[in-house]
């Protein structure tokens, strides 16, 4: 059962993720094109794989995914943090050794 829900979570937050690109696509056609074909110029007449990531003239595409992940994060991804130094935010005092998490949507 527990592998099971940790399929079932992973497969959710991919799907919830390539959903925000898509969208995100739709919205910008001329993002689509570019990327598009950049893909073409990285892959030619093959599907793309990972290594392909590697190539320089993909990092359009790398921009497009870490984007796509920081525009509409389907989980929080970043971790607690601590202050520093004494700080103040808006009015309120955060004190040094505070833990601060910021809110991802």
């Amino acid at each position: 059962m527990t592998a099971g829900s940790a399929l079932e979570a992973a497969s959710d937050t991919t799907a919830s993720t390539l959903s925000g690109l898509m969208q995100a696509l739709v919205l910008y056609p001329e993002a689509q094109r570019k990327a598009h074909q950049v893909i073409d110029e990285v892959c030619g007449d093959r599907f793309p794989d990972v290594t392909d990531m590697e190539n320089p003239k993909a990092q359009y595409i790398r921009a497009m995914v870490k984007e796509s992940l920081r525009w509409l994060p389907t989980a929080i991804i970043g971790a607690p943090h601590a202050a520093i130094q004494d700080d103040e935010y808006m009015g309120y005092k955060i004190p040094k050794g505070a833990t601060v998490v910021y809110n991802a949507w």
